[in-house]
């Protein structure tokens, strides 16, 4: 890159964090040099053409992902350009980098990972966080009152599980499932992997439930997770990884073959079953 234009750059980042108060000027200009000189092509062009535009959301994008190693993804430049335009504010003064809206915490970043901290399952779609080669993500959701919240983008409406004839009276009188203390059961998104089990010993009855859309991300907000190609694949890179005692109070999401399946506890049971609509045994 021609000398002219990181003088250029770096003059501009000086005087625009000068005036708005930042107190290391000089900090930014250092980064910003090495980023135009190490970045890539699209960065550079990114950089450039958001200048242009008013108030060069761009550069702000570009100064709040600065304490990260995102800082010249413009795949992050540019979605966090957008939450920008639409009222968040990036914080970084101290780690994590923190993002904001009308002062409540929306999302944070750890380990170069984007945390979600607030969640809407219906509203306006503003953009959409993935991962590469990541097949579901998460959409970035502004609610009806103007809050932005995240969406995971894998949703099921028909959930199975294979179970004893006891169990299946128990589910017909509950009208759900009932887990023991210290026990969990686990339910899956395949019908396929499910039926698997009938015909094993305390596999009698294959059942589906019929559950709302949100179902899936209720219990991702308290869930955890394996360490499955298939888990982070489908948009659950941010829960935290599954420890003992999980079946307490959280939902375990376990990839298993093709089929996410999630173990119930004695808390995450009743979660399920607010969200069911109806269920029928299937054999």
């Amino acid at each position: 890159m021609k000398f002219y234009k990181i003088f250029f750059w770096s003059f501009i980042i000086f005087l625009t964090s000068a005036f708005s108060g930042y107190s290391q000027p000089c900090h930014l200009c250092d980064h910003l040099t090495k980023d135009l000189k190490e970045g890539s092509t699209a960065f550079r062009e990114f950089m450039e053409q958001d200048f242009g535009a008013v108030g060069s959301k761009g550069m702000e994008a570009w100064k709040g992902l600065i304490k990260s190693g995102l800082r010249t993804d413009v795949n992050w430049l540019t979605t966090v350009r957008k939450w920008i335009d639409e009222g968040v504010t990036v914080i970084d003064d101290v780690l994590p980098v923190r993002f904001m809206q009308n002062g409540q915490e929306i999302a944070r970043i750890v380990d170069d990972k984007l945390i979600p901290t607030r969640f809407h399952f219906e509203g306006t779609v503003i953009n959409e966080v993935k991962l590469p080669n990541q097949s579901f993500g998460k959409d970035v959701v502004k609610a009806a009152d103007g809050t932005i919240g995240f969406r995971y983008q894998f949703q099921k409406t028909k959930i199975y599980r294979a179970m004893s004839n006891a169990e299946w009276q128990a589910v017909q009188s509950n009208n759900g499932l009932s887990i023991g203390s210290g026990t969990e059961n686990f339910v899956s998104t395949s019908r396929a992997y499910s039926e698997g089990y009938i015909g094993q010993p305390g596999y009698d009855v294959l059942v589906e439930f019929t559950v709302q859309p949100k179902t899936i991300q209720d219990l991702a907000r308290i869930g955890v997770k394996d360490q499955s190609n298939l888990i982070t694949n489908s948009g659950f890179d941010d829960l935290v990884p599954v420890s003992s005692g999980w079946s307490s109070t959280k939902a375990f999401f376990k990839g298993e073959g093709t089929a996410v399946n999630i173990g119930l506890g004695a808390q995450s049971v009743n979660t399920f079953n607010d969200n069911i609509t109806t269920f029928v045994r299937l054999n």
